[in-house]
């Protein structure tokens, strides 16, 4: 008896092979075929967002945090302001004061210092009590005393310390009561605005090469998201650390060049000091005749 061959998927016994159910089907997908298509997704992803942060003309920068500190000018004893003693995290406005002398020690010496001006020069009317030798002693001391006294009307007028710019408290180095130097840090204010943004580019952004002037867009991440143009306005001469940050990661310590770009005061948009934003460095704008 002959035996007839044919294909796999011949009818047997005049029936057709039951049909795989789409469950099993999607089963052996999801655990065979998916992992392996969602590796290759998230790696060309992670590739795309890495060229665009950090190839071509993307890079991130923060916004520069202007601190200034206000310092003694004289020495002396800090006293009590008139009312609320500024703390940490208060408001104050270009000009406030925010801290002042005890003014009595102050005061009292340009009494005595007033009480021998005025005896010397009721000394210098009287022409009984000496020759020109000592009429002439008595004018140089009379002009000591009148130095002595504009010295001490300077320092009473520098008694009170003014705040060099509108913020925010951040830092009390000393308290009323405490004997400061001249030149000592009393509290540090820092501006509530930013208007400069610095970034650091690294060694493999170079082909960036900013150049004064050069218009860049600025990309503040926000919800919703905000835009605005800047300009550079200068170039660091030599290679820096990159600040915390500013570090891709963090264990990791970076290093670039310093880029400052400068930002609109009439767009609408304040800036935070210390936000970190995205800067595109756009192509300068061809010259005529070029």
């Amino acid at each position: 008896m002959t035996r007839t061959t044919g294909s796999p998927t011949a009818p047997l016994n005049g029936q057709h092979p039951i049909p795989i159910p789409l469950r099993v089907r999607w089963v052996r997908f999801r655990y065979q075929l998916l992992p392996v298509l969602t590796l290759i997704v998230c790696s060309l992803l992670a590739g795309w967002l890495w060229y665009n942060q950090t190839a071509g003309g993307r890079t991130i920068g923060a916004v520069q945090i202007v601190q200034i500190p206000v310092n003694s000018s004289v020495q002396g004893t800090l006293g009590y302001l008139p009312g609320k003693q500024v703390e940490v995290f208060d408001k104050v406005s270009e000009n406030d004061v925010v801290a002042m002398f005890d003014p009595a020690p102050f005061q009292a010496r340009r009494a005595a210092v007033k009480a021998e001006l005025d005896e010397l020069q009721r000394q210098s009317k009287d022409t009984s009590t000496g020759g020109a030798e000592r009429a002439g002693a008595l004018q140089a001391m009379i002009k000591a005393r009148q130095q002595d006294l504009a010295d001490l009307d300077l320092k009473i007028d520098s008694l009170q310390l003014r705040s060099p710019l509108s913020g925010t408290v951040v830092k009390v180095h000393r308290r009323p009561g405490q004997a400061v130097q001249a030149g000592d840090a009393i509290l540090e204010v820092a501006s509530d605005r930013g208007t400069a943004i610095v970034a650091y580019l690294r060694q493999e952004q170079q082909q960036i090469n900013p150049t004064k002037g050069q218009p860049v867009q600025v990309y503040l991440h926000r919800r919703p998201a905000q835009t605005l143009v800047g300009k550079v306005e200068s170039v660091g001469g030599q290679v820096e650390s990159i600040p915390n940050r500013q570090l891709r990661d963090q264990k990791v310590p970076e290093w670039g060049r310093p880029v400052r770009v400068l930002v609109p005061t009439d767009s609408g948009i304040e800036l935070l000091p210390g936000e970190v934003v995205s800067l595109d460095f756009k192509p300068a704008p061809a010259r005529e005749g070029q």
